[in-house]
């Protein structure tokens, strides 16, 4: 979970400033919107850590070299969206978050797109799946015999619901092509707890920070005041 203290986001339009007219808790949501902004990036920084250095596909040209050539112990390997996007492999605008690959005397590869909700339009979820599609098409034609099966599936790794799972995504999405956190957790060998309890403690750090920043507000200490006596001169009241 990408914590809000150290959100450095640039200076916005104003947006925050003109809803609450309070420049030191606008700045307070700034921060707290460029956090929720990187959590999709830092979860996947974040399952990649877990994943074991020998499982872990730094260069993806040189692995799929070296698969076509047949020295890959046979296995498991796992490749972030990053390194697929500086090879030759990389696709337009759309690029995988995870590929995983299963090396025996059946190669297959898979598609991975990582989401960290799982409640989308009916327009973002159809473009989910298109991008899918068309990663796994591109390449399906560039892997051409060395994979005997490319498929895709999306992963909202918060929700251990299937059927919630594809619900937010409108039902574009089957069954078969949904993930949960805890699957792709098992499918890459790591701790689904561990990632969770991990990303709770930044959750715990981002409550107490907003709290903090709060009650540092001179406007704040002074409605908080102002609300107690009207309590208090409510009870009395009664």
């Amino acid at each position: 979970m990408a914590k809000i203290r150290n959100s450095k986001p640039k200076i916005s339009s104003g947006g925050y400033l003109r809803l609450v007219g309070n420049e030191r808790m606008a700045n307070i949501f700034t921060k707290a919107q460029s956090a929720n902004i990187r959590n999709g990036n830092e979860l996947e920084q974040i399952i990649f850590n877990n994943i074991p250095k020998s499982n872990t596909i730094t260069n993806i040209d040189e692995f799929i070299d070296d698969c076509k050539n047949g020295r890959v112990v046979n296995g498991f390997y796992f490749c972030d969206g990053k390194s697929i996007f500086n090879s030759k492999y990389r696709l337009g605008k759309h690029q995988p978050d995870i590929l995983m690959f299963s090396i025996s005397a059946v190669n297959t590869c898979c598609v991975v797109e990582l989401k960290d909700g799982d409640d989308f339009d009916t327009k973002k979820s159809q473009s989910e799946k298109n991008s899918l599609i068309a990663i796994t098409n591109h390449l399906q034609s560039l892997f051409g015999k060395i994979f005997e099966k490319i498929d895709y599936k999306i992963c909202c790794f918060n929700q251990n619901d299937k059927t919630k799972v594809i619900n937010g995504l409108k039902k574009r999405f089957t069954i078969d092509e949904v993930v949960t956190g805890k699957e792709l957790c098992n499918m890459l060998g790591i701790d689904y707890e561990k990632i969770i309890n991990e990303r709770q403690n930044d959750a715990t750090d981002n409550f107490n920070y907003i709290i903090e920043e709060m009650c540092n507000l001179d406007q704040l200490r002074t409605k908080v005041i102002e609300i107690q006596k009207n309590i208090v001169s409510h009870a009395e009241f009664y």
